[in-house]
């Protein structure tokens, strides 16, 4: 990133000021009289601060670099503010929140294009009604929680759960898409050991060709990782304005009101619950409704920004102060839980504590009638195995379709499973196929049936119906004698 005070190569005057006091990364600058909130103040020893508050005689301004001025240090206002090479630039790019490259791989060069940490989020004039799916290739997310793109769909997780590996797979599965959209991976407050070994892991997989990995580490200081979710959503608004649909996962959301919470405390401004700033809800609302489904003037179809914003907390936690805020500024959330992982599920979904708000509408009918009988499924089953704790009667039909159901939504790391297979593969468990068959069964066949459903053409050309029928018509092709005999033959081989 470079900072160059506007017009100062003519010898033009720059407005200055000087350091009062400073205390941690918070300095107090006297001068500067026409500074606006956000603006850059560069200091002579190419300090970078960030300005949050106004005085009558002074402005604060939170120190943006390690080294901490001395009171006396001149700093002048950058009227440009952020400069950063433009975004088509950044792909497979690690960078920090300055927009300095941390892999290795040498200089950002190219046209550089100014960054606005605060710009408004599109009004509904602009935006249109979300109507497409964005894929996910998880069998369990893209039938029963669907997500839509544009939506703000939260990710909750409890430590060892799997949310890390989802989200990575999430990212490695766009690939499959033409054209793939952009991923925007934000870390925020996350230790350089995790950041390798997730650009490792995306490199490993060539998943790192369509996204950027926005990293602002632990050891930075609290103002340079509490702007990381801005300097993000900024960079997914440039490839917004060049038609490209984008992925922004904030990772996470939690570790970004604790920074803020730093902040405000040390520039000693009136708590509120928990400690946080008051307007905590503000500061990270006003983040993901930059987020949707945008009508672009220059390109024909609408374009998106799909927002993943993330928190890892306990289940106790689950309705705590940031959680809770998070949710009532998004369109649903996916909680994983780490006692489903241990048990061998992934994704480690609890499926009855998840809900999607605005993910059904972009489905057909089709797909929203099995996600119901799924779901309807899914409640008796549970409810039969709360029942068979106490010894009482229970329906052994409804608990073995259950387990297969179950065992159908489990998925392997790092595997894309295409919509139509998702379809295909579940609507097999209301037909004649899965009659005395078990879990054992289906854990044997599930690579010849998935391969089955995604090769041959036969199942490609009922794929592709999926948008138009309904699913009694669609389930009764599956059963077809005929067609039953073909999966069999498969699964035999």
């Amino acid at each position: 990133m470079v900072y160059n005070p506007s017009g100062n190569s003519q010898n033009k005057s720059v407005e200055v000021g000087y350091v009062k006091r400073s205390r941690n990364f918070l300095l107090y600058i006297d001068g500067l009289p026409s500074a606006r909130i956000n603006d850059i103040a560069l200091g002579e020893h190419e300090e970078i601060a960030l300005i949050t508050s106004l005085g009558e005689d002074h402005v604060e301004a939170f120190l943006l670099s390690s080294h901490i001025p001395q009171p006396g240090t001149m700093f002048y206002l950058q009227q440009q503010g952020f400069s950063m090479v433009a975004a088509d630039r950044l792909l497979g790019r690690v960078l920090n929140p300055l927009g300095e490259p941390i892999d290795g791989l040498g200089p950002l060069k190219g046209p550089k294009k100014l960054i606005q940490l605060d710009t408004p989020a599109w009004g509904v004039s602009k935006r249109v009604r979300i109507n497409a799916q964005f894929i996910t290739g998880f069998t369990m997310i893209d039938s029963m929680l669907p997500i839509g793109c544009g939506q703000r769909e939260l990710i909750l997780g409890e430590p060892r759960s799997g949310k890390a590996i989802f989200l990575a797979d999430i990212i490695l599965n766009q690939k499959y898409k033409k054209p793939a959209p952009v991923c925007i991976y934000t870390a925020i407050g996350k230790s350089e050991v995790e950041i390798k070994h997730f650009h490792n892991m995306l490199i490993d997989l060539k998943g790192m060709d369509h996204t950027i990995i926005l990293a602002a580490l632990s050891y930075e200081p609290a103002p340079i990782i509490a702007i990381a979710p801005s300097i993000a959503l900024s960079l997914a608004e440039q490839f917004r304005d060049q038609g490209k649909d984008v992925l922004v996962i904030l990772d996470d959301m939690d570790k970004h009101a604790k920074y803020l919470r730093e902040m405000s405390l040390l520039s000693e401004r009136l708590p509120g619950r928990d400690s946080y700033p008051g307007d905590i809800f503000f500061q990270q609302a006003r983040l993901t409704e930059r987020a949707g489904y945008f009508s672009v003037p220059s390109h024909s179809k609408p374009v998106s920004i799909t927002l993943l914003p993330t928190i890892e907390t306990n289940i106790e936690n689950f309705t705590g102060l940031i959680p809770t805020n998070i949710m009532a500024s998004t369109d649903g959330h996916i909680l994983f839980t780490a006692s489903l992982r241990l048990a061998g599920h992934f994704p480690a979904v609890h499926f009855e504590r998840s809900v999607t708000r605005v993910g059904k509408q972009t489905q057909s009918k089709l797909i929203q009638d099995l996600s119901e009988r799924l779901r309807m499924l899914l409640a008796e089953y549970a409810e039969m195995v709360e029942y068979s704790r106490f010894g009482s009667p229970i329906n052994s039909s409804a608990l073995e379709k259950g387990k297969l159901l179950i065992e159908l939504l489990n998925q392997k790391q790092h595997e894309f499973i295409d919509q139509p297979v998702q379809i295909m593969y579940l609507s097999l468990l209301f037909t004649r196929f899965f009659l005395g068959k078990d879990v054992t069964f289906i854990r044997k066949n599930r690579a010849a049936l998935l391969k089955l459903f995604s090769q041959e053409q036969r199942f490609i050309q009922l794929g592709k119906k999926i948008p138009t029928v309904e699913l009694d018509t669609f389930t009764a092709e599956l059963d077809e004698d005929a067609t039953l005999q073909i999966i069999i033959k498969a699964c035999n081989n």
